[in-house]
């Protein structure tokens, strides 16, 4: 008891390297401590009989310290693994710590349950989706703010490019044959089928407000007046009533169906002889 004295005098006292100081209260860093808190009772190096809980890999072990072993720095704390049944772990912490202080019986049981409590809770949390944390980086986040503008501009350029090629195709300025990508040759097809489309419903909704009706140009006689070699007349509302329209007609269409007339003379050859016989 007098060497534990002497420890605490030098650690509680002067330098410790597990002491934590804050405005309120002096906490404990070492692994062993039973609450966190630096006190004389509490403190792991100035009791040469200690007993403190400890989870490792999902188990509970009880670590205890007793003045047979000090002199043994490396097996000066004896290893117990508790059952997983709480009861079953209370009482055996009751029977191994029998002849301990009662306040660290009772700090080993209250770790116990905290400890018991805190590994349901991570059970519970692997089994829900929770967020992943990712680590901010700025420096890595600006040097691919920067790669992806200057993808961007590169992308512009090359649309530009491709643009200009099609238009200049379409222009007829490159003449011959020509391998597309079919990707970009599926989606001009797409354009121009989307462009029909649009044409036809345009006229489909310029049929319906006008009742449907449309007018036809007559091309055959058209191509018959410009035959004559005349300009079509264009008749007044006077010779449409007139009762001589027609035989105007008529007479056109006689002119058209009649066959131009040709004269053809022949051109005989008489021998010499007989002219001087008819002579």
């Amino acid at each position: 008891m007098i060497q534990d004295d002497i420890i605490w005098s030098c650690v509680g006292e002067n330098f410790c390297c597990f002491k934590a100081k804050t405005k309120l209260e002096t906490f404990c860093r070492n692994r062993y401590n039973l609450s966190g808190i630096c006190r004389r009772k509490l403190c792991p190096l100035a009791n040469s009989q200690y007993a403190t809980v400890l989870e490792h890999r999902g188990k509970c072990l009880l670590y205890m310290k007793t003045i047979e072993r000090i002199h043994t720095p490396n097996k000066m704390w004896e290893k117990i693994v508790l059952p997983d049944k709480y009861s079953d772990a209370l009482k055996m912490i009751d029977e191994k710590l029998q002849y301990f202080p009662k306040m660290t019986i009772n700090k080993a049981k209250q770790r116990l349950t905290r400890i018991r409590q805190y590994l349901m809770r991570m059970r519970r949390m692997k089994l829900t989706v929770q967020p992943k944390l990712v680590r901010v980086n700025k420096k890595v986040e600006r040097r691919e703010r920067k790669r992806e503008n200057r993808a961007l501009e590169v992308a512009k350029i090359e649309k530009s490019i491709n643009n200009e090629l099609v238009d200049r195709l379409k222009s007829g300025l490159y003449d011959g044959f020509y391998n597309f990508d079919q990707e970009e040759f599926e989606q001009m097809l797409d354009k121009i089928g989307a462009k029909y489309e649009e044409e036809e419903e345009e006229k489909e909704k310029e049929k319906e407000k006008t009742g449907g009706s449309t007018f036809v140009i007559d091309e055959e006689a058209e191509n018959e007046m410009e035959s004559w070699g005349k300009t079509p007349k264009i008749w007044d509302m006077e010779d449409l009533v007139d009762d001589d329209y027609e035989k105007k007609m008529k007479k056109l269409k006689k002119r058209k169906k009649g066959k131009p007339k040709f004269e053809i003379e022949f051109e005989q050859e008489v021998n010499h002889q007989q002219k001087r016989e008819k002579n």
